[in-house]
């Protein structure tokens, strides 16, 4: 699996025009506020981080601003709703929906149960999903 580095460029980067507006025009005004944003994108990309770790079989890439690839777009919708959050904007449903799922993912990461194999770090890995290929098995045994 690819590890992905996501920084505030890359989040911002996802943003639909009239959220890219509000956010420039927001920065525009009070430009101090990069810092703060790239403080809750870096703390989001730790809180996955230690989601991947939670299960002691992963290996992360020793680079602290990466994800593996199966988790950037979870951490991507986490980040543009804390930004909505420290704009002071109201998140569409679009966003909250997606706020909300990736929330989802990350406690199930922190039950232990997402697990990279087949590579160290960063690698040729495969996300895997703790349950999924037991149940699998179970099927074909009978």
């Amino acid at each position: 699996m690819e590890w992905i580095v996501v920084d505030r460029e890359r989040v911002v980067g996802t943003f639909s025009t009239a959220r890219r507006q509000l956010y420039d025009g927001w920065i525009f005004a009070h430009p101090e506020k990069v810092v703060r944003v790239d403080e809750l994108v870096a703390n989001l990309v730790m809180e996955f981080r230690s989601g991947v770790e939670a299960n002691p079989r992963n290996v992360l890439d020793p680079d602290p601003g990466k994800l593996p690839q199966s988790c950037v777009r979870y951490c991507e919708e986490l980040c543009l709703f804390e930004i909505c959050t420290e704009m002071g904007a109201v998140a569409t449903d679009a966003e909250m929906q997606g706020a909300a799922k990736a929330e989802i993912f990350l406690r199930y990461m922190y039950a232990g149960r997402f697990f990279l194999t087949g590579g160290e770090g960063g690698g040729s890995c495969t996300p895997l999903y703790a349950g999924v290929v037991e149940h699998a098995a179970r099927m074909v045994d009978g």
